[in-house]
């Protein structure tokens, strides 16, 4: 007892500190406000939820590390240890707002692309609001509330040495605790029991060495502090190819890269090339029917069609750029970089593309964007692809009415006024808008889509709703190709961007698969009739545009496979790094995403 009472009293004066105290309870509140922000972005893996006891640790140690910096700041400066509550709350409530739409954690690069600031994002931003949201935004101003009450008791406070040094080694021994104790558990269940030291410190060097394009798991698996300082590390990725890194790139290129010049599959003549990008639209959705009626009938008859090559199971490999990925991997066939958005700090390098090429042979080339021109860095990209000509929304609105959010209706119309007067043969790219997020509200006007559909998840109904809008849009425009005399001389590829909705949504299911995120493609007028049933990348997009556009020989063949020759692709690497289809498959190429990224970060077509 009387031991007790000793400890009682050497501790007395930390535990009654008025700083000590402000910073246990602001170390609680934002332990409490990082559970929740886990809580509401459930989907993001995390295997503390497996172990209840490291969950209220591993969060407090997050935040006690974050809160350190009280006791280093001088008496007349302790007022900035508000910065961090705000600043951790703005970063919660932006990254579940994008977690909502992409299911995943939007990368730092994109805090600094202020031109991204579009009524588009604004829009779908609102879309991703809820109200369980308002609890995510209470510490900030609570705890800012709770200093101002306490400021000059805060201010007058003193600390000793002891009172300064115990608090950051508490944190970081119930941080490393945390860490240790999940590698162990790691190892226990898949490691080598005969060496559990050097596995087990195995499991934590793979952890803290995240290199994934995926950001969701990473922040789950080291936390905020760790997640922070790893993604700070990576905001300037440029990086000056040694002799090595050039020697693995011209391997590739000279020997890997497949090296046929040969056109058997070509179009005959020089047919126009249209290349339709539909925002956010996932296989599921063709064929689909509510109440017996198809959704997107127009769509369906054109993946019938006669002289049509089909695939459905497009495995997504976008990372951070999401949008702007995709149409990096379909005009240049080159995977997006790992961290960061490509197009953020690489939209202006001179890239290979399907627009170069076919400019070799007299083609004529513009680019529709669905959106604002500074979004994901469009007007940079357009150029650094080829393009010669280039409209967004701004310039759709000078002809057309447009709402907010944009509507296909307009563009495909204004698109098609450009068409007619473009110089043939011509290369016209065009990204649809009408199917951007949010889905979690119903459009103003409704259609039986939402009447038939009673019953069905609420996001569900509402990506329906949209993507019925744009088939009818789509179908006004192959309408207005036929009765222009366009149609018929050129080949009109349809793809999606990126999955959003995935299958596993209409079904009720809680987790998606990789083949509930499989995206389509419908490729017009090719002069075969062909489905890829296989597994494919979006990276194997850009050689069979090579094969039907007669352009192979054109040097540069991308880091896909055509899936018009052997051998046969059934294989894709996923944005997280695992192979979906055939993991043993011969046509995939492995070191894709890899050369792919430093291709990109050392500007390797400047050279």
């Amino acid at each position: 007892m009387t031991r007790f009472h000793s400890i009682k009293d050497k501790t007395r004066p930390f535990f009654s500190n008025p700083l000590v105290r402000f910073y246990l309870i602001a170390v609680a509140v934002t332990g409490l406000q990082l559970l929740l922000f886990n809580h509401l972005a459930d989907s993001i893996p995390n295997i503390r939820i497996r172990y209840c006891f490291l969950i209220p640790m591993a969060y407090l140690a997050d935040a006690a590390i974050m809160l350190y910096p009280l006791f280093l700041l001088p008496r007349r400066g302790r007022w900035l240890i508000n910065l961090p509550f705000w600043a951790i709350t703005l970063f919660l409530l932006i990254n579940i707002w994008y977690f909502r739409s992409y299911e995943d954690i939007m990368p730092l690069s994109s805090f600094f692309m202020t031109d991204n600031i579009t009524p588009t994002l604004i829009h779908s931003t609102i879309g991703s609001v809820r109200w369980v949201d308002l609890l995510l935004m209470l510490p900030a101003p609570l705890l800012t509330a709770i200093y101002c009450i306490n400021r000059r008791r805060l201010k007058d406070a003193t600390l000793t040495v002891p009172m300064r040094i115990a608090p950051i080694a508490m944190a970081l021994g119930i941080f490393a605790f945390v860490h240790i104790a999940r590698s162990v558990l790691y190892y226990r269940w898949t490691g080598d029991r005969a060496h559990p030291i050097s596995e087990t410190w195995r499991f934590t060097k793979i952890r803290f060495s995240a290199d994934d394009c995926l950001r969701a798991p990473i922040l789950g698996d080291l936390g905020l502090p760790s997640y922070m300082i790893l993604s700070l590390s990576k905001l300037s990725p440029d990086i000056v190819l040694d002799e090595a890194q050039l020697t693995e790139i011209e391997q590739f290129v000279n020997h890997k890269m497949p090296q046929y010049t040969d056109n058997p599959h070509a179009v005959t003549g020089s047919p126009n090339l249209i290349l339709i990008i539909v925002e956010s639209l996932n296989s599921w959705v063709i064929d689909y029917r509510v109440g017996g009626r198809e959704v997107t009938p127009a769509l369906n008859a054109l993946f019938r069609a006669d002289s049509a090559i089909t695939a459905r199971r497009i495995t997504p490999q976008v990372a951070d750029g999401m949008s702007s990925d995709g149409h990096l991997m379909y005009n240049t066939g080159l995977y997006p970089i790992f961290n960061g958005s490509t197009v953020s700090s690489y939209g202006d390098t001179p890239f290979p593309s399907i627009a170069k090429a076919l400019a070799s042979k007299g083609y004529s080339s513009m680019e529709q964007a669905g959106a604002e021109g500074r979004l994901w860095n469009n007007r940079a990209t357009t150029l650094a692809y080829g393009f010669q000509r280039f409209y967004d929304s701004d310039s759709v609105k000078t002809r057309y009415a447009m709402p907010e959010l944009g509507e296909d209706d307009a563009i495909f119309a204004y698109t098609l006024d450009h068409l007619t007067d473009l110089p043939r043969p011509f290369y016209a790219q065009i990204v649809t808008i009408t199917t951007h997020s949010p889905y979690g509200t119903p459009l103003p006007e409704t259609s039986w889509v939402t009447r038939l559909g009673e019953g069905m998840p609420k996001e569900a109904v509402n990506y329906l709703e949209k993507m019925r809008r744009f088939d009818i849009a789509l179908g006004g425009f192959i309408e207005g190709l036929k009765a222009s005399g366009l149609y018929d001389n050129s080949v009109i590829v349809i793809i999606s961007d990126h999955n959003m909705v995935d299958a596993n949504v209409p079904e009720g299911r809680e987790k998606a698969t990789d083949a509930d995120r499989m995206i389509p493609m419908v490729i017009l007028n090719s002069g075969t009739t062909y489905a890829h049933n296989a597994v494919m990348g979006q990276v194997d997009v850009f050689p069979p545009l090579l094969d039907i556009m007669g352009l192979n020989d054109y040097r540069w063949k991308g880091t896909g496979r055509s899936i018009l020759r052997s051998p046969e692709v059934n294989a894709a690497i996923a944005a997280d790094g695992h192979i979906v289809g055939d993991s043993a498959s011969t046509a995939l190429n492995r070191d894709g995403r890899h050369l792919s990224d430093l291709i990109i970060r050392g500007r390797y077509f400047k050279r």
